[in-house]
């Protein structure tokens, strides 16, 4: 029997928190990465994660702005006199650049964190858009049709872009498998906290 001793439970949260930083990181390794190409590789990870499985890869949620998906979390850590939050700052550094910030990253990425589901997105992420300008990958999207087009389209700008709207008949899974998968996690989460409360 196993006991729990004086012992922190790895929570979920610490596992997203890495897989964050460290896609981060691969990101600014592979490609020149701005904000605004950060915003979109995200989007792009966690969604096409999201079609495949029912679950995203960071657990943001991305809202509906004008230029895009954004997830807030990752957009507010980017502060106006050009650095990054406290529990970035020894991931990234930012470099001002004409009409933004480039961000370079301060160390490997670590990979060890990834399924070889969410590595083999993070390449084809990489692969898709490694010569494409911030606004190519704004224009990919917007793309009519996909999540942010039909959340600007029925809920309009800063609203709250639900995953499932990715799950289409091309998907491995349906909605309701993604529902579910989407309740156990959120179970596992409750579970976990309430274990380390």
């Amino acid at each position: 029997m196993f006991e729990w001793v004086n012992q922190t439970v790895p929570a979920e949260m610490n596992l997203r928190e890495e897989k964050l930083k460290n896609a981060i990181l691969f990101f600014a390794k592979k490609i020149y990465l701005t904000k605004t190409k950060l915003m979109k590789a995200l989007y792009e990870l966690d969604f096409r994660h999201f079609k495949e499985t029912g679950k995203s890869v960071t657990n943001l949620d991305y809202v509906a702005w004008d230029w895009g998906p954004v997830p807030l979390d990752v957009f507010y850590k980017f502060k106006k006199d050009q650095t990054v939050s406290e529990d970035l700052q020894d991931t990234i550094k930012v470099i001002a650049q004409n009409k933004g910030v480039r961000i370079i990253n301060k160390k490997k990425p670590d990979l060890k964190y990834f399924t070889q589901r969410e590595k083999r997105i993070l390449e084809e992420i990489i692969f898709i858009y490694k010569d494409a300008n911030t606004n190519e990958m704004i224009g990919a999207s917007h793309e009519v049709n996909k999540p942010w087009d039909i959340t600007m389209k029925t809920k309009g700008k800063n609203a709250l872009i639900d995953y499932l709207l990715v799950i289409d008949d091309k998907s491995p899974i349906t909605k309701e498998e993604a529902r579910q998968k989407q309740e156990d996690l959120r179970e596992t989460e409750e579970f976990f906290n309430a274990l380390c409360s």
